[in-house]
């Protein structure tokens, strides 16, 4: 994350490169704009009266992407399907970690959401495939943020089928940026639903108690019964633990607080 006048300052100097013809940093209609233009988005980017303190590249960079791609909101219908599709890829003791479970980029492309945009392509051409490996690369650039990725061109893949912490991104960090909503109440909506820890079904819990093998959530074995505890609203309402940068969001009210508020 980093403060506004850092933002404006990087904005500046690559209009100014632009403009010189020393680069091509900036799209051409950019340049039309001045440098006032410039410093009201970047003042419209922080709103400490809704707790946003600083400006997050990585949700900048989305915003960037999706606005000059004209690209739609993904449906909450959309984002649950691919949210099963996740949880369908992991063994049952896997999906227990659920949303701190790697996508990798190859999963990542089959996720359903992409209907959203693309309708259904079969197979995706070229270049919405390009789009869709762009955006994983945005996700992926500060997945560690003490290890942060170059932002290269999705020319062609790297370290496919390896699920390190380089070249996947947790489901937490995917829901986080790409389920959220205009609306403050149907952004809370999307991320109680999306983020929810997994709850095994009852025929899971069925087949442990009796020792067989345990299936895969499937359409058949539905993988969720979505439960909430005030910690974990906590933890949504004020962006802790969301694959977000901690220094964005104003520091989160004691446990104690948030509980007296939600239950009086």
């Amino acid at each position: 994350a980093i403060q506004g006048p850092q933002l404006l300052s990087i904005l500046q100097k690559l209009l100014q490169s632009t403009i010189s013809l020393e680069t091509s940093a900036l799209p051409s209609t950019w340049i039309q704009r001045s440098e006032d233009v410039l410093k009201a988005l970047v003042e419209a980017l922080i709103t400490p009266a809704w707790g946003v303190l600083r400006i997050d590249v990585t949700e900048f960079l989305l915003e960037l992407t999706f606005s000059a791609k004209k690209l739609p909101d993904f449906t909450l219908e959309a984002l649950q399907a691919s949210r099963e599709t996740i949880l369908e890829e992991f063994s049952e003791e896997l999906c227990a970690n659920y949303p701190d479970v790697q996508v990798s980029e190859a999963l990542f492309l089959k996720l359903p959401m992409w209907d959203c945009f693309f309708g259904n392509e079969e197979p995706r051409r070229p270049d919405s495939i390009l789009l869709i490996r762009w955006i994983f690369r945005i996700l992926r650039c500060f997945e560690q943020p003490s290890r942060p990725q170059l932002l290269t061109a999705p020319m062609r893949p790297k370290g496919e089928g390896s699920l390190d912490l380089t070249t996947s991104i947790s489901a937490r960090r995917l829901f986080a940026y790409l389920g959220r909503a205009f609306l403050p109440m149907e952004g809370l909506r999307r991320a109680l639903t999306l983020l929810s820890p997994y709850v095994p079904s009852p025929e899971v819990e069925e087949a442990v108690a009796e020792g067989e093998e345990v299936p895969a959530p499937t359409q058949e074995v539905p993988p969720v019964k979505p439960s909430f505890n005030v910690q974990a609203i906590r933890s949504i309402l004020y962006s802790q633990h969301s694959g977000r940068p901690k220094n964005v969001a104003a520091p989160a009210p004691d446990l104690e607080v948030v509980c007296k508020e939600l239950l009086p």
